[in-house]
């Protein structure tokens, strides 16, 4: 805020920053979870890109930055830890979170143990989805960045 104010003071002219919203990629062939997520993308707090599509979403993840990946756990013809190992080898700085109707902890920790960053319940709360990219974007802004190999 001090920032900005001292913009508007030293340079009256000068447009403020344009805040750069958070980037969430969705892959999901639902038609109700897509609907969601482009509600929740006309509030303006998210720029959210959704795809239904597994190589869709790997060709995107390799030409845009996406810190966080949200994925439905019934894709048709996909097993979400096949999607997972794909998305987390080729973007493994990504907070990758999972939408199913089963949650409990077994399918969380599996879920960790491949990579993955958090379950979402299904049906999809507004309080819980918030709560819960608000912190996969914390825990995104606060991890070093990858190093490179020393050679």
């Amino acid at each position: 805020m001090a920032k900005s104010l001292w913009r508007r003071v030293l340079l009256p002219s000068h447009r403020p920053e344009e805040l750069e919203l958070p980037r969430v990629l969705v892959i999901t062939v639902s038609t109700g979870d897509e609907s969601y997520y482009r509600s929740l993308r006309a509030l303006g707090q998210w720029d959210i890109v959704i795809t239904g599509s597994v190589p869709e979403a790997l060709r995107l993840l390799t030409t845009q930055a996406f810190p966080i990946v949200l994925c439905d756990r019934d894709l048709p013809g996909r097993d979400w830890r096949e999607v997972l190992t794909s998305i987390v080898e080729s973007s493994p700085q990504i907070c990758f979170l999972l939408t199913s109707r089963v949650n409990d902890e077994y399918l969380w920790r599996e879920l960790v143990t491949h990579g993955g960053y958090d379950i979402l319940a299904k049906p999809l709360a507004d309080l819980v989805v918030m709560q819960t990219l608000q912190r996969a974007w914390s825990y995104w802004k606060t991890k070093p960045p990858p190093q490179a190999p020393a050679g």
